[in-house]
């Protein structure tokens, strides 16, 4: 099914509210499982230096965290340029698309866009 500009709006704003909703419970998941993936690479890390290099634990954390600390930063380097064009071509598209249908709707259905988005954005205040 072909999803207009208008439900892909909706969808949006729904998914807004859910996550404002719930923002500590998936806070905490996606906190629980990146802790939980850092751990078994840097465990695995350091079974592999201890016995490539045969050092002992103090050393092993040292060559670990550095090795670490480079890996992430030379990801988040290359990953940021990448990322900045990417996000901001879509957003430009997206912008562009959503002013285009929204030009192109007539006053009365501005006019309920309008006081879905009040009346939703007040209940959800009121509720929570």
């Amino acid at each position: 099914m072909f999803l207009t500009i208008h439900h892909k709006l909706i969808i949006a704003y729904l998914s807004v509210i859910f996550i404002l909703s719930m923002y500590d419970v998936i806070f905490h998941f996606l906190a629980v499982s990146l802790h939980l993936l850092f751990e078994s690479a840097e465990y695995c890390l350091d079974f592999l230096v201890e016995h490539l290099l045969e050092t002992n634990a103090r050393q092993t954390e040292l060559i670990v965290f550095y090795v670490l600390v480079f890996s992430i930063g030379y990801g988040v380097y290359l990953l940021i340029p990448h990322c900045y064009h990417a996000i901001r071509k879509n957003w430009i598209i997206q912008r562009n698309q959503t002013l285009e249908q929204w030009n192109a709707l007539p006053n009365s259905h501005k006019i309920a866009w309008w006081f879905f988005l009040i009346t939703s954005s007040g209940s959800w205040v009121f509720l929570t």
